[in-house]
């Protein structure tokens, strides 16, 4: 956990605002994973940035639901789902501005 820990960080302070998590591989989540998650949530969004997971399982997806923790993050079911997002929301900003 420290590693991912220590990757969510980096990629902010190098100004990566926004920062996805690939779950296909998770197939349980335990309070120190979860206190990750909220940890990284918060320090993404200081900077105007976010904490994106995409294909979350249905059982930690559920651990994430009842943990209220859904709000922290946004979930989408693939990688080209979150790229999309991200490019619409830059899209957003550019017209914006």
């Amino acid at each position: 956990m420290d590693s991912v820990r220590r990757m969510i960080h980096d990629l902010i302070d190098h100004d990566h605002k926004r920062v996805s998590l690939n779950f296909d591989q998770v197939i349980r989540i335990d309070s120190t994973g979860l206190g990750m998650l909220v940890e990284g949530a918060f320090y993404s969004v200081k900077p105007g940035g976010r904490l994106n997971l995409y294909k979350v399982p249905c059982l930690v997806h559920n651990i994430l639901f009842t943990h209220r923790l859904l709000q922290a993050c946004e979930i989408y079911s693939s990688e080209e789902e979150v790229i999309a997002a991200f490019e619409k929301s830059a899209a957003q900003s550019t017209t914006q501005a």
